[in-house]
């Protein structure tokens, strides 16, 4: 996993997964995924590292 952070901000965006498997050079398993940081009903502020909880009605 490789963290990803966009210009100085203190929280990651996401992380980039990578795998391949090796015994059959990719056929197996051969994957590059972005996980984004994020969650349900939670303001995050990814320069400063502050979060909220935001309410759904």
């Amino acid at each position: 996993c490789t963290p990803i952070f966009e210009g100085d901000n203190l929280v990651v965006t996401g992380v980039l997964i990578e795998a391949r498997s090796i015994e059959d050079s990719g056929e197996g398993i051969c994957f590059n995924v972005f996980c984004y940081n994020v969650q349900p009903n939670i303001k995050i502020d990814y320069h400063t590292g502050d979060h909220q909880l935001i309410m759904q009605d």
